[in-house]
């Protein structure tokens, strides 16, 4: 039987070449394989800095025709906290980066490389008042970034070995987090940034002989940007879809923590 392991490397203290905050968010603790959905993944490193939030995946592989050890699509869905967010900045992903190694010949293809991102945000209404604390919730995509059939390579060229592509988001328009206030308390905030990778492979309609495979230790980037903000008219009050929660409910703690 397989172990998960799951290590968190801290934000970095250092400061993007364009505008950024001295320091990106952290992640405190994370739910790795939600609904059962992270095939392969035994191993997953994230690292936090301004400039990107990277996952690197271990044995995350895809095998086509589909083997006893790798499917054809492999996907991972992680639920992801977030804290200590940086006060007067919203951020953005601007383009999700994904590297590897891998073989794609005889019209095999990546049918689809797929990151979605969603982000969700409890924040407590009352913190200050003497009465039963009132939470509202508010969700909003950060976008969607799908490449179709591809090699990697341009022009139907057959891969033999590393990749790395950049892919912007699907749609117009830039996804922005809320505005962050000057303090963020844990007790008083749950900040849940939802990600879903997929690699599906399969073949052209004149492929002759499709042989394909992507290999483990897949790391997924999401190249960042950020913007100075008013925390009171872009907050998350303004931001999102949703509203007041009924009395007593409380925001999503996670089941698991990452080891250190």
């Amino acid at each position: 039987m397989k172990t998960r392991t799951i290590a968190i490397v801290g934000a970095a203290q250092v400061v993007a070449k364009a505008a950024a905050p001295s320091k990106s968010f952290n992640v405190p603790a994370l739910e790795l394989g939600w609904a059962n959905a992270c095939r392969g993944a035994d191993t997953l490193v994230v690292t936090t800095s301004p400039e990107a939030l990277t996952w690197r995946f271990t044995d995350i592989a895809a095998s086509y025709p589909a083997t006893d050890s790798a499917p054809s699509s492999s996907i991972c869905v992680m639920m992801n906290d977030l804290g200590d967010m940086p006060g007067g900045w919203r951020f953005a992903v601007d383009n999700v980066q994904t590297s590897g190694k891998g073989k794609l010949t005889g019209g095999a293809v990546v049918t689809s490389l797929w990151t979605k991102l969603d982000m969700e945000v409890s924040y407590m209404k009352n913190p200050l008042e003497n009465a039963e604390h009132v939470w509202a919730k508010k969700s909003r995509s950060m976008g969607s970034f799908n490449l179709v059939d591809t090699t990697f390579v341009g022009s139907r060229q057959e891969l033999d070995g590393d990749f790395d592509v950049k892919v912007k988001a699907n749609g117009n328009g830039t996804n922005w987090s809320p505005c962050w206030p000057e303090f963020v308390y844990p007790n008083q905030y749950r900040i849940q940034f939802n990600h879903q990778t997929h690699v599906d492979l399969g073949e052209t309609p004149d492929a002759s002989d499709p042989q394909g495979t992507i290999d483990g230790n897949l790391q997924v980037a999401l190249n960042l940007k950020w913007e100075a903000c008013n925390s009171t008219a872009n907050g998350v009050e303004n931001w999102g879809e949703g509203g007041d929660m009924p009395a007593g409910w409380m925001p999503y703690k996670y089941r698991e923590t990452p080891k250190y």
